[in-house]
């Protein structure tokens, strides 16, 4: 994947810090989060640090655990990366 520019996050920043974002908008831990989500703290915890790459399944759980969509966590995410449609 190419790396952006300066002036912007690589994609895997700005999962991880879409992710963050919301969870903290909630005042959940990473362990209630998991809990939620049906996923393994270390895991919320390795997607918030960049780590690993989230699965759409896991997205849609971590969304739907944190009363937001799909979509909001996108536009969050593109926003950070400077993505513009053609």
């Amino acid at each position: 994947m190419p790396q952006s520019s300066d002036s912007h996050v690589s994609l895997q920043q700005a999962i991880a810090a879409a992710l963050t974002k919301a969870r903290n908008r909630r005042k959940l831990t990473q362990e209630e989060l998991g809990y939620r989500a049906g996923y393994d703290p270390v895991y919320i915890n390795m997607l918030e640090r960049g780590r690993r790459y989230p699965s759409i399944r896991a997205i849609f759980n971590i969304c739907e655990s944190l009363g937001t969509t799909p979509a909001s966590l996108v536009e969050d995410i593109q926003e950070r990366i400077g993505f513009k449609p053609r």
